[in-house]
């Protein structure tokens, strides 16, 4: 079993960032958004422990930067809705926020990949990961029976 790595203040912070993030077309119930939070702290296991505890710091810079420049002076997860949408759209907007900025696409990224992970999202879109790898493989040997008999029509004219 994999070790707990977010904490309860980490969830809490991580359930509204991922609320903004998922897309607003296909699942989004919230049972959806409390898998994407336990399947990231999987992931988060597999990081060497200098990448998790960057992630860990940066989430809570993010969670504390906007009570420094909110006007309501209150940290990310304690924002309205309306508050936590303009603050990310400030930090990527912003060229002062460089380090937010790039903590948020890394964490848009990975909760982008927990959300698409999920079985219910697959069936949602349509998406057999079976089907996609077959029809890859498929595509590669004909590609590769392709290049092999051009190679032997170069061997056979250079033969002849």
């Amino acid at each position: 079993m994999a070790r707990k790595i977010l904490k309860p203040g980490h969830i809490k912070l991580l359930t509204p960032l991922a609320e903004h993030i998922v897309p607003t077309r296909g699942p989004r119930v919230k049972r959806l958004i409390a898998k994407i939070v336990l399947h990231i702290n999987h992931s988060l296991n597999e990081l060497p422990e200098y990448l998790r505890r960057l992630f860990l710091l940066g989430l809570r810079l993010f969670d504390l930067a906007p009570w420094l420049f909110s006007p309501s002076h209150r940290p990310f997860h304690l924002l309205r809705k309306e508050e936590q949408q303009l603050y990310i759209e400030l930090i990527e907007s912003r060229l002062f926020f460089g380090i937010l900025r790039i903590w948020l696409f890394t964490a848009r990224g990975l909760i982008l990949l927990c959300y698409y992970s999920q079985p219910e999202v697959a069936a949602a879109i349509g998406y057999e990961a079976k089907q996609w790898a077959r029809q890859k493989i498929q595509g590669r040997r004909s590609a590769l029976r392709l290049t092999e008999s051009i190679i032997q029509k170069d061997a056979d004219v250079i033969v002849e």
